[in-house]
């Protein structure tokens, strides 16, 4: 009897815990492997119909009454052991999910069990934490450490900062072990339950983010989000990522600030990102230390996907044709600045055509970000003359 109870319940369970086991691609909501456990444990015991089976193979005489009995007997403790096996399930499906927890954040961890957290108003906010956003969060962690060491020198030690009362990166991810918790990867940052790619979801936590980062892997999901970010949020800066420059045009379509090309750029390019376009909010094009002229050509070849001395020759153009300090260079300055130079230009029609290409493209004022990402996709007649004017000025 003994035998017959462990072999029913061990193969039920593991006949469940492969059922929930399908490929992703089939069923994108499939169970983690914590509720998968939870959920074979729970229902490896007998049920009820097995009596209703049983009793008709005896009356048809397809089972001897001995085995009948027998089967009966096993099929009554498996139930009778079903609250065990629900306490077994939740220790096992427990630990798992707890180092579940220390494997999505790559680091130690602290855990707030009491599901509740407050972040700044105008947090950095993360969609998805996944490999791309874990880095993404890990690098404006460290940034914004760097930064409370410099204004609130008494919070931290050689041992790092304390918790920030408020956070100021807030990552959103629905996977299952984070129900219930509140992931404190590092000091200004947290991970919270929820769909990332439902701007009332942010809204919930973040009323104003200063800037948003999509993360996610699939090409669909990320396209999808970014249309819905950019309807709730028209203010605020999107960026994301691509694996092509055809799906990053898309985005561009689509609402996104700066796409960066390569899973691993964006992570990397996140503080640059971020802290140069605050920087030339509030500066404009003032005078910037060196450290903030090196965020700039980063968050440049960043967006632009070009070189840091590229980067550095495109940046002295802007410098060149904002001679004024006037701020960002809209379509008119680029134009009115291109028909300073005929190096190359055989006609008319010409210039007509590289107004016409730079009309369509600069639909907004560029700051030096966005200048450079425009001067890499120019045309080489449109570089040209506009390094041409540049000389003649």
């Amino acid at each position: 009897v003994a035998t017959g109870v462990l072999a029913l319940i061990v193969l039920k369970a593991a006949t469940l815990f492969a059922a929930t086991r399908v490929p992703r691609w089939m069923e994108p909501n499939r169970l983690s492997i914590p509720d998968a456990i939870r959920l074979s444990l729970l229902l490896s015991g007998g049920g009820e119909f097995a009596f209703v089976l049983l009793a008709l193979a005896e009356k048809l005489e397809v089972l001897p009454p001995e085995l009948g009995g027998l089967l009966t007997a096993i099929v009554l403790i498996t139930m009778a052991v079903t609250p065990v096996l629900g306490e077994l399930a939740d220790l096992v499906s427990n630990q798992l999910e707890d180092d579940g927890l220390s494997v999505l954040t790559g680091i130690d961890a602290v855990v707030a069990e009491d599901g509740e957290t407050e972040v700044a108003d105008d947090a950095i906010v993360v969609c998805g934490y996944g490999e791309i956003g874990q880095n993404v969060v890990r690098v404006l962690g460290d940034e914004y450490e760097m930064i409370r060491r410099v204004n609130s020198p008494d919070d931290c030690d050689d041992n790092g900062c304390s918790i920030d009362n408020l956070p100021r990166v807030v990552a959103f991810d629905n996977d299952p072990g984070l129900t219930g918790s509140i992931l404190i990867p590092n000091e200004s940052s947290v991970v919270l339950f929820g769909d990332g790619s439902n701007p009332e979801v942010l809204k919930s936590a973040v009323a104003r983010p200063s800037a948003l980062f999509v993360t996610f892997e699939d090409a669909g999901r990320v396209s999808s989000t970014t249309t819905r970010l950019r309807a709730a949020f028209p203010g605020t800066n999107i960026y994301t990522r691509a694996q092509t420059r055809s799906e990053a045009q898309a985005l561009k379509s689509l609402g996104a600030t700066e796409v960066v090309v390569e899973s691993d750029e964006l992570a990397r390019s996140a503080p640059a990102l971020v802290f140069s376009q605050s920087l030339w909010d509030t500066t404009g094009n003032a005078t910037l230390s060196v450290d903030d002229i090196n965020l700039l050509r980063q968050a440049a070849a960043a967006a632009s996907g070009a070189s840091l001395e590229v980067v550095d020759n495109v940046l002295e153009l802007y410098e060149c044709i904002d001679t004024g300090v006037s701020g960002p260079v809209d379509a008119d300055g680029l134009v009115a600045f291109i028909r300073k130079s005929n190096s190359g230009i055989a006609s008319d029609d010409e210039i007509l055509d590289m107004e016409s290409w730079v009309r369509d493209v600069v639909t907004t004022p560029l700051n030096p970000v966005g200048f450079c990402r425009v001067y890499v996709r120019a045309p080489a007649l449109i570089r040209r003359a506009l390094n041409d004017a540049c000389l003649l000025i």
